[in-house]
């Protein structure tokens, strides 16, 4: 088999277990399970499946504007995205918590580097008010439509 070959199988076989990742996420219905210690360096290898209850602090991002009857589902874990590379990384982000109108209290992401056996546990980004950022965005609420993409070469 020539080497284009193989990398296409290989391309393949990434995208069949990303596809799998995607249909595990989708259909857990859950957030993120908080292991009793965890590490600050991106966490530990958790099971295959990266959902369970929510990470985030029951007081942020849970504002509801003047007017409105919104409520966001507390676990809830949704709009999966996931992308992989050759040689078995694997990265997949979500919408953390939610709300019925539009929009989630965070996104979240984990990583598997051995093609999704086992997956480091998920953490807040930091791209909302419960992310805890300091840039653009990170003063709202609520954020929506996380996406993850990988170039050439796994950049």
């Amino acid at each position: 088999m020539d080497s284009i070959s193989t990398d296409h199988a290989r391309l393949r076989a990434h995208a069949l277990t990303a596809l799998a990742l995607l249909f595990v996420l989708s259909g857990c219905g859950g957030g993120y399970t908080s292991p009793s210690s965890s590490s600050s360096s991106g966490g530990s290898p958790v099971s295959a499946q990266v959902s369970g209850t929510s990470p985030l602090s029951a007081t942020c991002g849970n504002t509801v504007p003047t007017g409105l009857t919104e409520t966001f589902t507390l676990g809830s874990a949704i709009q999966p995205q996931v992308a992989a590379v050759p040689g078995g990384s694997v990265v997949g982000v979500w919408e953390q918590d939610r709300w019925t109108g539009i929009g989630a209290r965070a996104i979240l992401a984990a990583h598997s580097t051995d093609s999704g056996v086992t997956w480091s546990t998920p953490v807040v980004l930091p791209f909302s008010a419960c992310g805890g950022g300091a840039g653009a965005g990170a003063t709202y609420d609520r954020t929506s439509d996380p996406w993850i993409t990988f170039a050439g070469g796994g950049v």
